[in-house]
This record gives C-alpha cells, structure tokens and sequence, in this order.
C-alpha cells in the first residue's frame, strides 16, 4: 500500500467518526428528541446556539480531513491548518486517554444522586466512542500530513535561541494549573490522571525548548502542541460552559474558585503555545540565515568552478511547499 493509498484511509476513516455526531446534532436541530430524556432540554436559544457551533466543529474536522490528501491542502496557508488543528489535538488527545481510563478505573461518582440525567446514557457512549475514533485517525492523518509538508524541519536540533526567563514564567503558570487539577480531585481518578499527564506534557515541551541541549526539534513541538492544546482548549470550553448560562449547568450555583481554575488552565496553556510559537519562530530565522549563507556559498564556489548552480534544488527551508 503506498503512502498516499494510507493517507486517504486515514483520513476517510477520520471523517466517519464524525458521521453519528453530526448526524446526531442535525436531529437535535431540527427539533428531534432522540437521546433526550428531559422533555425541556436543548430548547433554548442558547443551546440551539451551541449545537450548532459544535456541529461546525466536527463539520472543521471533515475539511482538515480533506486538507490532508487534497492538493490544496498543501497549498493552504499554514495558521489555517494549525490553529484548528491545535484546537482539535487540544479536545480529542485527552478524550483519547481519560475515558479508557474511566472503562478501566471507573467514572467519577455523581455530586447528586437522585439527579436525572437530561441526556440518555447511549448518546454519551456513541458520542465519545466517536471522539476517541476521530481523536486516533484524525491526528495520524494530521501527523502523516505535517511529515509530507514540514518534515525535514522536525529531524533538525534546537538552536541556541532559548528564552529561559519566558520558560520559566510559563512553568510557573502550568504548576498553579496543576495544583489546580489537584484541587478538583473530585472530578476522578481518569480526570485527574489526564489533566496532570496534559501538564506534565506542556511542562516538558517548555524544559526542552529551554535546554541547552541539540535534540530534535519534534519532541519538544509534539509535547508543547499536546499539553498546550488541551489545556487551552478545554479550559476555554469548561469556562463558557461555567460562565454562559445554559442547560447542562442548569440553576446551579458555579463557585469563583471553579472559575478561577479553569481560567489558570487556559492562561498556562496559552502561554504555553506562546512559547512555542515564539522558538519556532526564532528556530525558522535561524534556518533561513544557515540557508541565506549556504546558497551564498553554494553559488560562489560554482562561479569560481565555472560551473552552473541554477539546476540545484532550493534548501526546504525556501521550498514553498514546506513553508
């Protein structure tokens, strides 16, 4: 099978572990009740609102499927790819982890018992089986994509452009995170495990990019992407769940420390993408001047040969197809 027959496997199989979220959110949208228990949930305003946009999300998901075999996907430019594809890493890559933990260890017990559930127990279990479908093939096609477009930047080693001031503000930020998370322990055993493991990736990325150390470039980009995706994505969405009235949080009472928490999640992982974007960036000027002088070298031993350089291939680092 070659390379680009697993690509569109990959990514076709992605895109069906979309298939029972989205058809499930156009059934609610259009004023079905499937999977409702709560004969007044789901019909306000807001909610509608929100179906709709996380609809758009797994609707985002099929297009970055596409991205990554279509030929202009390596023609799209790269923010347009990364970002939401940093946000989907961020929601999946737990889901991935936690709830096999959860199968294995068991969920968290309910602060109220005697409280029904407004959603049915298979729409859960459809729903997340689907999340950890999407969160395995949709980030191995991400993954496949990023080596054809961007792979021989991830084998070079860091460079000696290391902010260890800013890294260490950013440590800082990810241990008030984790004491955080510890905080919540209450959550579960599989919750709490994850939310760690997200900081400790995140915390990683961070002591690499800060070490004087020449190792390849992926380690600290793949651990940095992970632990700050998650962390910024589900601490924005745990906090406009907290903080915008809605019918999964109901009447009741949201304590500040819950929202303090969340908005520590979602500052450590920002500033822990910050970081990352800021190495790369330094890391790429640090490329393009070795490439700078090497053509410059290239060219004037050729002059001096009389040889001719323009049949050379470019360096990748001014390929426009790995830009």
């Amino acid at each position: 099978m070659t390379p680009t027959r697993i690509r569109w496997a990959v990514s076709i199989l992605a895109i069906l572990g979309t298939l029972p979220y989205i058809t499930l959110k156009v059934m609610w949208l259009s004023g079905s009740r499937v999977g409702l228990v709560d004969p007044g949930f789901g019909r306000s305003a807001t909610m509608h609102l929100a179906n709709a946009l996380t609809m758009g999300m797994d609707a985002t998901a099929i297009a970055l499927a596409l991205a990554f075999v279509m030929p202009w996907g390596r023609r799209l430019p790269n923010r347009l790819v990364l970002l939401p594809m940093w946000v989907a890493t961020g929601l999946l890559a737990p889901i991935v982890v936690i709830v096999p933990l959860q199968i294995v260890i068991g969920a968290p017990t309910p602060t109220d018992p005697d409280r029904v559930e407004p959603i049915a127990h298979w729409v859960y279990e459809m729903v997340y089986a689907g999340f950890m479908w999407q969160g395995v093939f949709l980030l191995t096609a991400f993954t496949l994509y990023a080596a054809h477009r961007w792979g021989g930047r991830w084998g070079l080693p860091l460079t000696d452009h290391a902010d260890r001031r800013a890294a260490g503000v950013v440590l800082g930020l990810l241990a008030v995170a984790a004491s955080g998370a510890v905080l919540r322990a209450d959550d579960g055993a599989a919750n709490l495990i994850g939310d760690l493991a997200t900081v400790a990736a995140a915390a990683a990325g961070v002591l690499l990019m800060a070490t004087p150390v020449h190792l390849p470039r992926r380690w600290p980009i793949v651990l940095t992407w992970l632990g700050s995706g998650a962390m910024a994505a589900w601490g924005l969405y745990t906090l406009v769940l907290l903080v915008v009235p809605n019918d999964l949080v109901g009447d009741r009472s949201v304590p500040a420390a819950d929202i303090a928490a969340q908005l520590a999640w979602l500052g450590a992982g920002l500033a822990a993408a910050w970081l990352g974007v800021r190495r790369l960036r330094s890391d790429r000027a640090a490329d393009d001047a070795a490439g700078g002088s090497t053509q410059a070298s290239t060219q004037a031993s050729a002059q001096g040969s009389g040889r001719m350089s323009d049949g050379m291939p470019a360096p990748f680092w001014t390929s426009p197809t790995r830009s």
